[in-house]
């Protein structure tokens, strides 16, 4: 990490950074740390790795020549110097650079060999647009790798943010199913805090008895619930600047070519002096 200035964003980026951008592996074990799961189905085989922040990154001009072929992201892998303190820094690579091999080797030793678990699955992560956590964890599942849920949980600045969104959604519902207008907003909030959570199970047996789901089917559903939400909420998040950017692309307007004249000299030739 370079100055004082790249240090404050690695430190911002627990309260701050999109799920969509980021995946904070060490915060989740400082949350989560003593969730039995996180050890028996590890996102990353290897320690250090598992404890890191993955994120996808913006090339610069300047990181262009750290790949063989252009491109306007990449993944970018943090290993911070000292867990504790993020202010001392950490050790970056990015996904897929020309010394990936030998840079990622020296750091973590032989477990991020072409073929390996961990390789896979950080291949996998590079091959998304997104780190978000719905897509992320299927895109996971489907090629046959599936960590601990806790990794996928919601970070904490998303669910501030979704949690008015989502109340309004369910008030309606809460309503309807209480009858009683007064307390809806309350019994709402109560919902979505436990919906929103990242054990969205605590608290909810009754629903789940009600809806006679298994542990397994509730978690499932509860997680689907949370990912439709949570794309919504996205999506209205992005409608006004998208208009935005839709009207300013109507206004645009293409420069005309130049042509280009003919020298005065050559005469062009008949159609049938073509062979």
């Amino acid at each position: 990490m370079d100055n004082d200035r790249g240090v404050r964003r690695l430190t911002s980026l627990e309260q701050s950074a999109s799920t969509a951008r980021v995946l904070n592996l060490l915060a989740i074990h400082r949350n989560f740390g003593d969730d039995v799961d996180l050890a028996q189905a590890p996102f990353f085989k290897n320690r250090l790795l598992d404890r890191s922040i993955i994120l996808k990154h913006r090339l610069r001009p300047h990181e262009y020549a750290q790949f063989a072929s252009p491109r306007p992201t990449a993944t970018k892998i943090l290993i911070p110097i000292d867990s504790s303190d993020l202010r001392v820094g950490a050790r970056s690579v990015f996904v897929g650079q020309k010394d990936f091999d030998e840079v990622v080797e020296s750091v973590l030793g032989q477990n991020l060999k072409p073929g390996s678990r961990d390789r896979r699955v950080l291949d996998l992560i590079d091959s998304l647009p997104s780190l978000d956590p719905f897509l992320l964890r299927e895109h996971l599942r489907v090629n046959e790798i599936e960590p601990a849920r806790g990794y996928f949980g919601i970070s904490a600045g998303d669910v501030q943010r979704m949690f008015d969104f989502a109340r309004e959604e369910i008030l309606a519902l809460v309503t309807l199913s209480s009858g009683d207008n007064y307390g809806s907003h309350a019994c709402a909030s109560r919902l979505v805090e436990k919906l929103l959570s990242n054990t969205p199970d605590s608290g909810c047996e009754p629903l789940k008895a009600t809806l006679k789901l298994s542990d397994q089917e509730y978690t499932d559903g509860a997680f689907s619930w949370r990912g439709f939400l949570y794309h919504k909420w996205v999506l209205g998040d992005l409608a006004a600047p998208m208009r935005q950017v839709m009207a300013e692309i109507t206004q645009r307007r293409a420069a005309p070519k130049a042509l280009t004249p003919r020298p005065t000299s050559q005469r062009p030739r008949s159609a049938s002096s073509w062979r």
